[in-house]
């Protein structure tokens, strides 16, 4: 089919063709193409039979670091396999040369590979000297401990994990230790109580007295010291460590440490009872002959306790570093209902109306040597049936060589030179106390009361805040993460100020009232109350720091650093002696008491701010800002509520007086609305740990 030919354009119509080329007229040419690289040069062909020369190994380029601190990537999702069907040969086992599954061959030693997503890993045994952040690091501001970087030898970059929310961990934290805190205030409570009724046994002031409560500080000082806090301390860490390393979930390392420290305390403890009549001497029990062959029967008595005390500390170090916390919180309030029982029995047997060293019979001296032995062994002995619900089986073992004991016994050595040096600073101060109170009356039962209500607030909360950051520590030291580690050292340091400050400011407010409501009683006076207060007041000052201190002296029991709290009691002592013998000269004997739990409360400050120095040296930087912002953000919210307490003590005073009534009254009401008064300036000045602490206790009491 032709196309016919096309006709004239008619007048005044338009070509779609001429609007087309006139656009493309109107439209600047694109710019020319950039020129083409030269081609590159023809590749020379060696001779005939001349092997080309080998390639040179480039090494790829390194690329700058990241800025710090480098989070890195989140690893992507596993992907979804089917499973893996057995070879229809496999019978027992596989055929030779088959390859295994599973964890490949441990690498040799050498640096540490680089892993994109975790971090640098450790081919070989980790080191276990943390030291600080290597050179170059930031320079900047201090940051957060969130920001934390923190680096062990060897490390070539910062731990590449993402810190977990202070929020979530501060909430978790108050929950793990409300059970213990109201174990804590029940067992003191219990405590106050079984003291009132062995001094209405056997009275407050007195030979008698003297003698029993000599034989019954010896056990408790070994308690103390060694087992009662320092000791698992040590313990805690080993157990932990165990877990994470054995096999058996640390279950045959706990077993042989159980059969160790047993063995050694029973053994202690007989060369204690045979040396009774010596540990009696050295605490000045001379001169009677009836007092001292009493003190010498109750110490008899009385020191087997250290064995059922190490035995009560070990079984609860087993159960916390399972994350069992309550047994051993409640075991000491049975501990005290017993030896309440026995001084009951004690009041109802038949005996003299004047009790002296000479008339005392022998059934009232062995029914409260008895009882109160019995009091630590059922405190011990409690703790078995939650063994077996923790899925812990006791078993003596005597295989120790070999399975790492040792390391016990090193760090054990260490704690042996804290608790002599605590022992040298705790006789001296006795001895500065009693030839005060030769003078003037006020001796060291004035600084031991005073003492009593010192360590209250802190066995109520800073006891149970570290029974249950010490577990975590432990295991953050375990898996060589500093940085969780150093982020549970400022999280307990934060919690523990906003707990404690508040608590020394109103205690400081309300020591009179307090003294005379639990120490007033029978054979004490007012007066000598009130002088009781006066060292309580003076001794707030050390209340954080001794806090602080110990939970730092934890951290480094975390890492398994034993001498570093050594070195930090040695300077508390070198801080403490001088002022305790300055004012024993100077000040008038009436005052040297107090001036005594004064020097003991700057000692410990001397020894919060050697420890602080010491943890950044050895971890590098600690949060310190973030810590320093709440300590002067609660003590400002403190000042406020001391000021309110005062004004409510001195109204309630001058219209009850200084009895029983008016005491309580001042306590109740000061401690009620100065606490209102420091709970309202914090929340206006939103004190994040404050608000949290509060949140999770409201809703654990609305539970």
């Amino acid at each position: 089919m032709t196309t016919p030919p096309r006709g004239p354009r008619p007048p005044g119509g338009d070509d779609p063709g001429d609007e087309e080329r006139a656009r493309r007229r109107r439209t600047p040419p694109p710019p020319p193409l950039p020129p083409l690289p030269p081609p590159y040069p023809p590749r020379r062909t060696p001779p005939q039979g001349q092997q080309p020369p080998p390639r040179r190994y480039q090494p790829p380029r390194q690329q700058p670091p990241p800025g710090w601190p480098a989070y890195p990537p989140p690893p992507p999702p596993p992907r979804q396999q089917p499973p893996r069907q057995p070879p229809p040969w496999r019978t027992e086992g596989p055929p030779p040369g088959a390859r295994r599954s599973g964890p490949g061959p441990t690498p040799p030693p050498g640096p540490p590979r680089r892993v994109p997503s975790r971090g640098p890993v450790w081919p070989g045994p980790p080191p276990t000297t943390p030291v600080g952040p290597r050179p170059g690091h930031h320079h900047g501001p201090e940051p957060d401990w969130t920001d934390a970087t923190v680096a062990y030898r060897g490390l070539v970059a910062p731990i590449g994990e993402v810190p977990r929310s202070s929020s979530a961990d501060a909430r978790n934290l108050v929950r793990s230790s409300r059970t213990m805190a109201i174990a804590s205030l029940i067992s003191r409570l219990t405590g106050f109580v079984r003291t009132a009724m062995i001094a209405a046994a056997i009275g407050a002031a007195g030979r008698v007295a003297d003698a029993y409560n000599t034989a019954n500080t010896l056990p408790n000082i070994v308690y103390e010291l060694l087992l009662g806090g320092v000791l698992t301390s040590v313990i805690v860490p080993l157990l932990v460590h165990a877990q994470e390393r054995d096999g058996d979930g640390g279950q045959a390392y706990a077993q042989r440490l159980l059969s160790l420290m047993t063995t050694v305390l029973i053994a202690a403890t007989a060369l204690a009872v045979l040396g009774a009549p010596v540990l009696t001497w050295l605490y000045d029990i001379r001169g009677d002959t009836g007092q001292v062959a009493l003190a010498n029967t109750w110490a008899r008595l009385l020191l087997p306790e250290i064995v059922f005390y190490g035995i009560g500390a070990m079984l609860g170090a087993v159960l916390t570093a399972r994350g069992v916390f309550a047994p051993p919180a409640w075991a000491p309030v049975l501990n005290n209902i017993v030896v309440i029982g026995t001084a009951v029995v004690f009041i109802l047997l038949p005996g003299p109306a004047a009790l002296t060293t000479q008339t005392i019979t022998h059934d009232q001296v062995y029914t409260l040597g008895i009882g109160t032995t019995a009091g630590i062994v059922v405190q011990a002995l409690v703790l078995l049936p939650a063994l077996r619900r923790a899925r812990f089986r006791w078993r003596w073992r005597w295989d120790w060589k070999g399975t790492g004991l040792g390391e016990a016994g090193r760090l054990g050595g260490w704690v042996m030179g804290y608790v002599l040096v605590s022992q040298v600073g705790y006789a001296l101060i006795t001895a500065v106390a009693n030839h005060a109170g030769r003078e003037a009356g006020v001796g060291s039962n004035v600084y031991a009361l005073a003492s009593l209500l010192f360590q209250m607030p802190y066995g109520v909360l800073g006891v149970a805040l570290l029974t249950a950051l010490m577990p975590r520590l432990s295991r953050s030291a375990a898996r060589r993460d500093l940085r969780s580690l150093v982020a549970d050292l400022s999280l307990g340091t934060r919690l523990t100020v906003v707990a404690l400050v508040p608590v020394s400011g109103l205690m400081y407010m309300l020591a009179f009232p307090l003294a005379r409501v639990f120490f007033a009683h029978g054979a004490t006076s007012v007066s000598d109350a009130a002088e009781v207060g006066k060292a309580l007041a003076a001794s707030m000052i050390g209340l954080v720091p001794f806090a602080v201190t110990m939970l730092q002296i934890r951290v480094f029991y975390a890492v398994k650093d034993a001498k570093t709290p050594t070195i930090v009691n040695i300077a508390m002592l070198a801080a403490k002696l001088p002022l305790a013998l300055a004012f024993a000269v100077a000040a008038p004997a009436r005052d040297v008491v107090a001036l005594l739990a004064l020097a003991n409360g700057l000692s410990f400050v001397v020894g919060g701010f050697l420890g602080t120095g010491l943890l950044r040296r050895q971890f590098g930087p600690l949060g310190l800002a973030a810590q320093f912002r709440v300590l002067v953000r609660i003590t400002v919210a403190t000042l406020f509520g001391m000021f309110v307490a005062g004004l409510v003590h001195a109204a309630v005073t001058n219209a009850l007086g200084l009895g029983q009534l008016g005491s309580f009254a001042s306590i109740a009401l000061g401690a009620g609305l100065g606490g209102a008064t420091i709970v309202a300036v914090a929340k206006a000045m939103h004190i994040r740990e404050l608000d949290e602490f509060l949140g999770t206790v409201r809703g654990r009491l609305a539970k």
